[in-house]
């Protein structure tokens, strides 16, 4: 078992997660490269393409709606940089004002005659690909029905397929998920777009206006405060490969469990096993963790990356709407080929292996730091956000960190994963 030790020692430092990109502020737009079709990331999902949106959503026309959105698109594989933190750094506060108001915006309008309603940009020059989206209206419902105009990627809008809707159950959000056939780099045949688009509704003006102590590396830049709404429980669903033996799922458990002392009365922080598929991860209701099976890229350096942490923030209110986290099997995978041929995650000596056990636990645990709202740890600070040998524990700068983002409330809350 000591090459497979050193194989996963190996891949402990390849730890890429969250807005693992090359960030230069906030952005409406996250774009993630993927080796392989990236319909492979919503198979055997539960989704829904009959409930759409309620149209009274959408009534008032006056109405400004912030939209975020992840791409996921078809990449080549290319060969990873050296220095795994060379674009994964957090961004600084002064990159934070230069792009505070880059924030896509976007406001309904209703075509009687097509019976269609149509959301249109306020901005015209929004870094959006697709600058309108289409609704067909039945029984009270919008259907995406059609796409407008593209800017850079040669999209052939009528064959995409719409993949799931969901609405938040307080109504001031929702999402759609589709996909389709895309031509973007002529060295691939068959390149797919899968597109989550986010909309939440716009209820003031401020934007990313909480600032705390800058000493603390924030999803955002350094104490800029983008956290839960501490009112209401989060639960982490463990969905698919990573739920189905509980070789991995309990461990998952564990990664969560690791935070319940520092969110104590702060946030309460639950997790549970999904019993049957989850929604695909643009479902705005479940905040899942599964396994994904191909080797993922973050727009920005090539990483190897073996797990990551989609979010999805209201900039106007500083709040997390949506959190997902990817364990990226084909990462491991590869590095199962590399130190011990004919092994897979699925190997017995693998699953029972305590190194390999360690390095996923505390994987999962650096991905819900990510999930909370914490980026990387670069300065050498001691910080389970950092990379390397020596982040198997949570360290009194990610405590302090966390409790910047959630204070402590005045009326104590249930306390997470009570027994």
């Amino acid at each position: 078992m000591s090459v497979l030790k050193s194989g996963l020692l190996t891949l402990s430092t390849l730890l890429l997660l969250a807005a693992c990109s090359s960030d230069d502020g906030p952005s409406s737009v996250t774009q993630v490269k993927i080796n392989g079709d990236p319909l492979n990331f919503i198979a055997g999902t539960n989704k829904d393409i009959t409930s759409g949106i309620p149209s009274r959503v959408l009534q008032d026309p006056d109405q400004e709606w912030q939209v975020q959105v992840i791409q996921l698109l078809t990449q080549r594989q290319e060969k990873p940089q050296e220095n795994l933190e060379d674009g994964n750094e957090p961004v600084t506060s002064e990159e934070v004002e230069d792009n505070r108001e880059s924030t896509l915006i976007y406001k309904i309008s209703k075509d009687s005659e097509n019976n269609q309603w149509i959301m249109d940009p306020t901005d015209k020059n929004n870094e959006l690909n697709i600058n309108r989206f289409f609704f067909s209206e039945s029984d009270g419902k919008l259907f995406l029905n059609s796409l407008g105009t593209s800017k850079n990627i040669n999209f052939r809008f009528n064959q995409f397929t719409p993949q799931h809707y969901s609405l938040a159950e307080d109504e001031k959000s929702f999402s759609f998920l589709f996909s389709l056939p895309v031509d973007f780099d002529p060295a691939i045949r068959n390149e797919t777009l899968l597109m989550a688009v986010y909309f939440i509704k716009k209820e003031n003006e401020g934007i990313l206006t909480q600032m705390v102590n800058t000493a603390y590396n924030f999803l955002y830049g350094p104490g800029v405060k983008v956290a839960w709404n501490q009112e209401r429980p989060r639960t982490a669903l463990i969905c698919g490969n990573a739920g189905e033996s509980r070789h991995y799922s309990d461990l998952i458990a564990e990664a969560a469990t690791e935070w319940k002392p520092v969110l104590k009365n702060r946030l309460q922080l639950e997790y549970q096993f999904a019993t049957e598929p989850c929604p695909p991860f643009s479902d705005i209701n479940t905040q899942t963790v599964t396994h994904a099976p191909e080797i993922i890229i973050v727009e920005g350096p090539d990483d190897l990356t073996s797990a990551a942490t989609l979010v999805t923030p209201d900039f106007f209110k500083s709040e997390l709407v949506d959190a997902d986290i990817w364990f990226i099997e084909g990462e491991w995978e590869e590095v199962l080929k590399k130190y011990r041929p004919g092994d897979t995650l699925a190997t017995p000596e693998v699953i029972n292996n305590s190194t390999f056990r360690s390095n996923y636990k505390w994987t999962m645990v650096h991905e819900m730091g990510h999930f909370l709202g914490l980026h990387h740890q670069f300065d050498g600070t001691p910080s389970v956000m950092a990379y390397g040998d020596d982040t198997d524990r949570i360290y009194t700068y990610d405590r302090e960190a966390i409790f910047e983002l959630y204070p402590l409330q005045d009326e104590p809350i249930n306390p997470p994963f009570a027994e």
